[in-house]
C-alpha cells in the first residue's frame, strides 16, 4: 500500500536521525522519521550522558531523545513506528522505502539505524541494561567511580575500553575467553601494566545477577571448570558491534563489517541517499558525532534536491 509522498525519509529515530529530521523540516522539506521501537537507539539505553555538551549535571539518554523528538515535532517533522525492510529506486524518480506495512516515497533517503552491541545472550543480561549491564565505557565509565567492574573482550576495543574504565573503578577485571588477547600488543602491555586491572583468562561469562541493579557476574574457569563470582557494580560487554543496516546489503556500498561507507557530505553509493551516525564508517560513534552527522546529512540532502549538488 502506498501511504505517503516526502522529500526526504529519515529511517532511525536515534540521534542522528532526529537532529537530522530538526534540521530538514527547518529547511521545509517536510521529513518523515520511520523509527522502530523494537531496536531503540543505544544512546536510550545509556542511564546518564555525561560527555554530551551544555548538560554539565549530565543527562538520561531516553530524556535526551525525547527532547530531540519535541524538537523534531515543533519544526514540523513527522515521526512514525515502522520496521523499514527494503530502500530501492522509484521507477518515477526518487525512491520507494518499504516497510512492514506500506511503502513511502521519498525523493531523497537518510538512513540513521545506528548500531547495536552484540550481547553475552547469559541469563540476566537483558534485564540488567542500563541498570549495571553496558556496551559504552566512554559512556558510563564515570558513573561507577571507585567501583568494581567487570569488562569482557578481547580485541582492541576491550582493551581501549579496560584501561578507560580503569581511570575510574576501583578494579576491573578483564575476561577473555582465550589465553592470548586478540588486540595490538601495546595495548595488551598497557593493560598488564595498569595495577588495578585483573586479567581474568580463558574465562566466559555464564550469568549476571542483581535484583534491580547488577550485584555480580558469575565466570568460569575454561582451563579447570571452576566458576567464580566476581562481585561488581558494572558489567562492560566489548564482544563485537553489529550495524543495524541487513536491509541494505545489495543496495549501497558497506564495508566488510557492514558499516555504511559514505564521503565527506554523508553521501552514499547511491545518489539521493545519505547515511549518518552509528551506522556508517566513522573513527568515532558518539552522542555528539550522531547529532552532528545529522546535521550534515539535513544540509547534504536540500543541496542534493535543490541542485546545488556536492562533492
Amino acid at each position: 500500500m502506498m501511504s505517503d509522498h516526502r522529500d526526504v525519509v529519515v529511517v532511525g529515530g536515534g540521534p542522528a536521525g532526529l537532529s537530522a529530521a530538526v534540521y530538514a523540516a527547518r529547511a521545509r522539506l517536510n521529513p518523515l522519521v520511520l523509527e522502530t521501537l523494537t531496536v531503540p537507539s543505544q544512546a536510550i539505553l545509556t542511564d546518564l550522558l555525561e560527555n554530551m555538551p551544555g548538560f554539565p549535571e549530565g543527562i538520561g539518554g531516553l530524556d535526551f531523545v525525547e527532547s530531540l523528538k519535541k524538537q523534531a515535532l515543533k519544526f514540523g517533522a513527522v515521526l512514525q513506528n515502522a520496521v523499514v525492510t527494503g530502500v530501492r529506486p522509484d521507477a518515477a524518480g526518487g525512491f520507494l522505502v518499504e516497510t512492514e506495512e506500506s511503502v513511502v516515497r521519498s525523493k531523497a533517503v537518510i538512513i540513521a539505524t545506528g548500531q547495536h552491541w552484540r550481547p553475552l545472550g547469559v541469563e540476566g543480561e537483558n534485564a540488567l541494561v542500563g541498570k549495571g549491564v553496558s556496551y559504552c565505557g566512554v559512556c558510563d565509565a564515570p558513573i561507577f567511580k571507585g567501583k568494581p567492574c567487570v569488562v569482557v573482550g578481547g580485541g582492541n576495543t576491550a582493551l581501549q575500553e579496560a584501561l578507560y574504565i580503569a581511570r575510574f573503578a576501583s578494579r576491573v577485571y578483564l575476561v577473555h575467553r582465550r589465553t592470548q588477547f586478540r588486540g595490538s600488543p601495546l595495548l595488551v602491555e598497557r593493560v598488564r601494566r595498569t595495577p588495578n586491572v585483573e586479567i581474568v583468562v580463558p574465562a566466559v561469562v555464564e550469568s549476571v545477577r542483581g535484583d534491580g541493579r547488577l550485584e555480580a557476574v558469575l565466570v568460569r574457569d575454561l582451563a579447570t571448570g571452576r566458576p567464580r563470582e566476581i562481585t561488581c557494580d558494572g558489567l562492560f560487554v566489548f564482544v563485537g558491534r553489529v550495524p543495524n543496516t541487513t536491509f541494505l546489503r545489495g543496495v549501497l556500498s558497506v564495508d566488510d563489517a557492514g558499516y555504511v561507507v559514505v564521503d565527506a557530505n554523508l553521501a552514499t553509493s547511491v545518489p539521493g541517499v545519505y547515511a549518518a551516525g552509528d551506522c556508517r564508517v566513522t573513527p568515532l560513534r558518539q552522542v555528539v558525532t550522531a547529532c552532528a552527522d545529522g546535521a550534515i546529512a539535513a544540509e547534504s540532502v536540500y543541496r542534493y534536491l535543490s541542485g546545488a549538488g556536492h562533492t
